[in-house]
This record gives C-alpha cells, structure tokens and sequence, in this order.
C-alpha cells in the first residue's frame, strides 16, 4: 500500500474532518474497519495511535486556521 505524504494527510483529515470526529466518538472501531477494507489490519494498539495522530492533526489544523484567520 502506497504511504501518503504529510500534504496528503492534512488533506485528508482536513477533508473528512467531522466524520473523523464523530467515528472518534462513537465508533472507534469504524476506523479499523476502514482501514481492513483498504487492506492494512491495525491491532488494538495501533487503532489507537492511530485515533491519536487523528485528534492531533484536527487539534493542529484548527490552531493553524485560527492562526491564520485571525
């Protein structure tokens, strides 16, 4: 599976930001299941780094957008 890269990913989370937050809160395990269907199986651990890197791409791209709106 192709890697994506840091402007892919901001892309990404930017994007699909309130379904993120939402499947965060209320269905942790639809991430896992999103990513057994594009073919990577994530163990226990990782769904949760992985929520981590979430939350703290949200966190930084709302403080960039405040930044620079301001």
């Amino acid at each position: 599976m192709r890697q994506m890269n840091k402007r892919e990913w901001l892309s990404f989370v930017l994007e699909n930001r309130d379904k993120l937050i939402s499947e965060i809160s209320q269905d942790p395990v639809a991430i896992r299941n999103v990513m057994a269907e594009s073919g990577v199986e994530v163990t226990p651990v990782e769904l949760s780094n992985l929520i981590g890197l979430i939350k703290d791409t949200i966190h930084y791209l709302d403080s960039t957008i405040d930044f620079f709106s301001e």
